[in-house]
């Protein structure tokens, strides 16, 4: 439901509200690339102002230019001092349009009180119908980037304004002469002359998805056997960022002691890797990524690397687009775990899966 506007009613601070994680702000990115194309044209001085969780601020250096980012010190506290703190952020910083990606009911209502004029969000009712200016459909079962692109259609129809030419509804990340140049001073030391395929594994998962009793981890011993048996095969690095050094450590370990000629020719990335960037960078030169469902994954198909991601209880059609270089192995529904806390896939199934993407040429 939209509610034209003239011209002249085009904002011109427009805030973007994505209260998630690092992965929720990646597949928000595309919201933000259409905008960009279609104002640069329509109206160039409008400024794009992300609001976010400070815990996912990392994200903004993958993510299109932005003309401000505000930061909102909101993870853990209770519902009531978040809608205030967000309510806070939303009325005091300028902004005369907001688009929010938020899917409760009481979203509109916290957009309406802000007094911002221009208010876009998904439809969750009578609520929102009637107190925003534009709502969209919440097509859940969708691609994430997919749904959030369907806000920025809505806002754009609201203003009267084209469609973007170019339709993108997956993250895109833009890589620099310097990250290239990182590359060849930073990794291309590490690598081993004997020209095999890069397969870069990455076992992380976000500790909030753990707190949260999400189970995407898979088990350290599992992931040390899949690299021993990926390794005659490819040249294997391993990178984690700060939450996962116990599993990197876990991992090597298990090498160390069970399968030693795997830990001689893996590349551990461990300490090497600083920033997202630098994650994005590496797995732009690789010919596979292995991973589970996390924000790792999103970074891999903003550089278009081919994927195998290691999926449980969440459904991967909603997390990865439907293109031949990703692939989910999903978990079977209602399996027994062998521990609770790790996914139950076997490392015949990932190995075989990882090999098969690995081997088989990509249809573009």
């Amino acid at each position: 439901m939209t509610k034209t506007l003239s011209k002249k009613a085009i904002p011109k601070k427009l805030g973007l509200l994505n209260v998630g994680g690092i992965g929720d702000n990646l597949l928000f990115s595309p919201v933000i690339h259409s905008l960009r194309q279609v104002f640069k044209e329509h109206s160039p001085s409008t400024q794009l102002v992300m609001l976010l969780e400070r815990r996912s601020q990392a994200a903004i250096d993958l993510m299109p230019p932005l003309d401000e980012v505000i930061c909102l010190d909101i993870q853990g506290k209770p519902k009531t001092q978040v809608a205030f703190e967000t309510w806070q952020a939303l009325k005091s910083n300028g902004l005369d349009g907001i688009i929010s990606c938020g899917s409760s009911k009481p979203i509109a209502p916290l957009l309406w009180a802000s007094g911002v004029p221009f208010k876009v969000g998904f439809d969750a009712g009578i609520l929102s119908k009637n107190l925003l200016t534009a709502t969209t459909p919440l097509k859940s079962q969708a691609y994430a980037g997919t749904m959030y692109h369907a806000l920025a259609e809505s806002a754009l129809e609201a203003l009267g304004l084209p469609q973007p030419e170019v339709r993108l509804l997956e993250p895109r990340i833009a890589l620099t002469p310097a990250d290239m140049a990182w590359y060849r001073e930073a990794i291309v030391p590490l690598l081993p002359s004997n020209n095999k395929l890069l397969v870069l594994v990455h076992p992380g998962v976000s500790q909030l998805s753990i707190d949260k009793g999400i189970v995407k981890r898979w088990h350290p011993k599992r992931w040390a056997e899949a690299i021993a048996q990926l390794s005659p095969h490819a040249t294997v690095m391993l990178a984690g960022g700060p939450d996962d050094a116990d599993t990197i450590t876990a991992i090597q370990q298990t090498l160390a002691t069970e399968h030693s000629q795997a830990a001689a020719s893996l590349v551990s990335l461990a300490g090497v890797t600083k920033s997202l960037r630098h994650l994005a960078v590496i797995m732009a030169h690789m010919q596979l990524v292995l991973c589970t469902d996390s924000a790792p994954m999103h970074v891999a198909v903003g550089v278009e690397a081919p994927i195998v991601a290691l999926f449980g209880d969440l459904d991967p059609v909603r997390l990865l687009p439907p293109h031949p270089r990703y692939m989910a192995l999903k978990e079977t529904v209602g399996i027994t775990r062998t521990n609770p806390a790790y996914l139950e896939i076997s490392v015949e199934a990932a190995v075989s899966a990882t090999l098969s993407k690995l081997l088989t040429p990509i249809l573009l």
